[in-house]
């Protein structure tokens, strides 16, 4: 955003890029000399986790700049902004390095990259072939492949191989269907008519040789009454589980909610969903889980069954959706709050320090407070950024039947089950082992992920926008907190980086 751009926005439009940029956006404003009051609280807003002091205006309105701050990079919520003096731009008074961290900052490129950036001022793909020759000699030299580079350095989006564990998650154990006692009475009177009532009733009129007749009108007749309360229960099954992400700054402010919500039917039906303030995107599930088969093929390419919702109403403040589901096809939607609740669980999420996550003994306190607020059912997860590319995870189990034991395995969520890599397109089956939390959190290095730890909030059809961590920087750590219910479970997520 230039001087005249700063200068054209109006307070909802300075507000809705905030929260953009809260998000997981990056932005870099080039504030002119002087602005009014409302923007200079933009600019301070934008760099809230600063410990420095704010920009200030002297008594003409000029905007008091100083050799220190001519260019301000910032981590604001869990995006990154940087406020650059239009002047010194324009003057060319930035130093190489300086000019050289911009795009390196905004782009969110990984630490891992951060060495060869520096001297070349662009990302390395020779390391990217390098490290995967590394790893196929060592795993599947029997099965080495060189034309494999050309899928290793495609940075086209990839869907998670995971995600039909977030299905398995929000599938509901059971669905309304007739009541026992109604199908009894159904086939009791059916069977009292066409016994004893059909028989004295003929016979009372002396018509029994109609017989004939009457036994299968009755039987059509019930089976048709039997269709209609069928039908009036299917009708009214339809059942929504939601899993709700609430994604948290090092404060304990909320940045952002999604909400993945899984709609399943017993009949075709229409089902509405309202929403407020928010933005609504159709997933297709026939791409989660995707992977290849034993002929090198994609699976599960065809195109959802639930056809193109429609809307109506006004986007994004107030409307609702309208979908036409088919029987017994699960339909996942994202919903994305624009504004999310500011009140959260009574939990002191401030509190939580890196020195607290580093000790074990700190780790197993916050185990307790966590235990405390969200109850026994809940799960702790810890992530951190190795220097070598694979983030550490602690799991703090806060009730230990959910853990289990090597010989008994404990009753895990879907969320946390492990599953193997499925088959690329030029690799064998890949011993790894990873579950759809991990892929919700640090995203394996695949596709853009090779370069980047994180992309802007698009609010679109896949989950590439939730994934944070830099599995690469050790300063980088995530709080995960999931709480299951009956009809929402909700995934809290802190993101903290620390100074050292």
């Amino acid at each position: 955003i230039t001087a005249r751009g700063l200068d054209a926005l109006e307070s909802r439009h300075m507000k809705a890029i905030l929260q953009w940029v809260r998000s997981g956006g990056s932005l870099c404003v080039l504030p002119g000399e002087s602005t009014d009051s409302s923007r200079l609280a933009f600019l301070n807003a934008l760099q809230e986790s600063r410990e420095s002091a704010p920009l200030l205006v002297d008594s003409k309105g000029q905007i008091v700049f100083s050799e220190m701050n001519q260019i301000l990079f910032t981590r604001t919520g869990w995006g990154r902004s940087i406020i650059l003096r239009q002047q010194a731009l324009e003057n060319k008074s930035l130093s190489s390095d300086q000019q050289a961290r911009i795009p390196f900052f905004l782009w969110k490129l990984k630490q891992s990259q951060k060495e060869y950036y520096d001297q070349e001022h662009h990302w390395d793909d020779k390391k990217l072939i390098q490290n995967y020759f590394e790893r196929e000699r060592q795993a599947n030299y029997r099965n080495y492949n060189s034309y494999a580079t050309s899928e290793l350095l495609s940075l086209k989006y990839q869907p998670l191989f995971t995600g039909g564990m977030l299905i398995n998650d929000l599938m509901p154990a059971e669905l309304q269907i007739v009541p026992t006692w109604v199908i009894g009475t159904i086939l009791l009177g059916y069977v009292l008519m066409i016994g004893p009532g059909e028989y004295y009733l003929l016979g009372y009129f002396k018509i029994r040789r109609f017989t004939w007749i009457t036994f299968p009108f009755i039987s059509i007749c019930v089976a048709l009454f039997a269709f209609i309360i069928s039908d009036y229960y299917m009708q009214a099954s339809h059942e929504r589980k939601t899993l709700s992400i609430v994604d948290l700054d090092s404060k304990g402010s909320p940045v952002r909610e999604n909400e993945i919500e899984l709609l399943f039917t017993g009949s075709y039906q229409t089902i509405e969903t309202r929403i407020k303030s928010g933005l609504f995107s159709p997933l297709n599930q026939s791409e989660l889980g995707r992977g290849y088969d034993r002929f090198n093929s994609p699976r599960n390419t065809a195109p959802g069954m639930v056809g193109a919702p429609f809307f109506q109403g006004s986007i994004p403040t107030q409307y609702s959706v309208y979908q036409r589901m088919p029987q017994w096809t699960p339909q996942l939607n994202r919903i994305v709050n624009n504004y999310p609740q500011k009140e959260q669980a009574g939990f002191d999420w401030s509190s939580i320090t890196v020195d607290q996550l580093n000790s074990d003994e700190s780790r197993t306190k916050l185990k307790s407070q966590v235990k405390q607020t969200f109850g026994e059912n809940a799960i702790l997860l810890i992530y951190q950024g190795t220097t070598e590319g694979k983030p550490k995870r602690f799991t703090l189990y806060l009730n230990e039947r959910l853990a289990g034991t090597p010989l008994r395995p404990g009753r895990i969520t879907a969320l946390l089950t492990p599953i193997h890599r499925p088959h690329t397109q030029y690799q064998v089956q890949s011993q790894e082992q990873v579950c759809f939390m991990d892929d919700l959190c640090v995203r394996q290095q695949q596709g853009i992920f090779q370069i980047v730890s994180q992309t802007s909030p698009a609010g679109g059809s896949n989950f590439e926008d939730l994934s944070i961590l830099d599995s690469s920087d050790s300063r980088q750590w995530l709080v995960v907190v999931y709480v299951p219910g009956n009809e929402r479970d909700t995934i809290y997520r802190q993101f903290i980086v620390s100074d050292t």
